[in-house]
This record gives C-alpha cells, sequence and structure tokens, in this order.
C-alpha cells in the first residue's frame, strides 16, 4: 500500500484556526440583524461568509489541501480532483529550497523536469505552485523525508539527504 502524505502541515491548521473566526463575524452578524435590523449587519455577515467559506475552497482546490505518495516509479501529487503523475525519469533536478517567511524560513522538498533558477527557489511557492505538471513539491518533514528517500533513485536520494542535513542544522540554530 502506497502511503499518501500531506503537502504541508502548516496551511491547514492555519486555515482550521481562522475558520472559527469566520463562524462566529456570521453568527454576530445575523443576530444583530434580526435583532436590530440594522443594515451595518451586513458587514459582518459578508466579512464572515467570505472567511468561514474561503478557507474549505482554498483547502480544496490549492496545494495547501493536497497530498503527495512516493513509490519506485515516481511521485503522484493530488490536489482538489486533479492529480500528476511524475516518473523518476522525467526529473533533472531536485533539492531543498528556503523560504523566508518573515521570521523564519519554511523548507520545501522539490523535484523538477528543469533546473530551477535561483529566483524560483527564492520565492519558491509564488513562482513554482502552478507548475504542477513539471514539478513535484512537499514541506520539509525529517520523518516523512526518512521513509521516502529509499524510494528515490540513489543520485536524487543522496542529493536530498545532503540537502537536508543542511537544512536540519539551519533549523537548530533557529
Amino acid at each position: 500500500m502506497i502511503r499518501k502524505y500531506r503537502i504541508s502541515r502548516f496551511y491547514m491548521g492555519l486555515y482550521l484556526l481562522i475558520l472559527p473566526l469566520g463562524l462566529f463575524g456570521l453568527i454576530v452578524g445575523i443576530y444583530w440583524m434580526t435583532t436590530y435590523h440594522d443594515i451595518l449587519s451586513l458587514f459582518p455577515i459578508i466579512a464572515g461568509a467570505i472567511v468561514t467559506i474561503l478557507p474549505p475552497l482554498q483547502v480544496l482546490f490549492d496545494f495547501q489541501g493536497g497530498t503527495f505518495s512516493v513509490n519506485e516509479q515516481g511521485v503522484v501529487m493530488r490536489i482538489g480532483l486533479k492529480t500528476w503523475n511524475h516518473r523518476w525519469s522525467d526529473f533533472v533536478d531536485c533539492g531543498i529550497a528556503d523560504v523566508y517567511i518573515g521570521d523564519g524560513y519554511a523548507f520545501w522538498v522539490y523535484y523538477s523536469n528543469r533546473k530551477l533558477t535561483r529566483e524560483e527557489k527564492k520565492d519558491f511557492l509564488k513562482k513554482t505552485r502552478r507548475d504542477l505538471a513539471n514539478i513535484a513539491f512537499f514541506q520539509y518533514n525529517k520523518k516523512i523525508l526518512e521513509e521516502i528517500l529509499p524510494l528515490m533513485p540513489l543520485h536524487f536520494a543522496e542529493k536530498i539527504s545532503e540537502e537536508g542535513q543542511r537544512v536540519e542544522e539551519q533549523m537548530s540554530r533557529m
């Protein structure tokens, strides 16, 4: 059986934290409107509806809610209703991209059918997340990486393992 992993855990948790705020705004707005019949209550209703509806849509149809799996043939990414099957032989580049997120770094393991530029690695999610036909990626997780390294071709496993050690050293300094 092939194990599926989340592409990113960070974003899913963030959306689950935001969802109750949207529901609260929606309830307060509806209560205010039914009690005081005030047009100003439309603002919390609209804001609450947007905050309640958008995160689940984002989770369903963008990489935040997606999964990936790895086997001896390659990497499979699933986001929403779409699936991308990548063979190891299609990839020419792999690595771990360091993405600055304000108070530190997030790390993304990637496999690509072309060499990524320095700019693409610097703004990894902005530059590559819509190019899923040519790239597979997931947020760095040491435990997951240890599980999937034996399934990769040796040259990819060695490179990712080496970069993983660099990431672990960098994370221990943070």
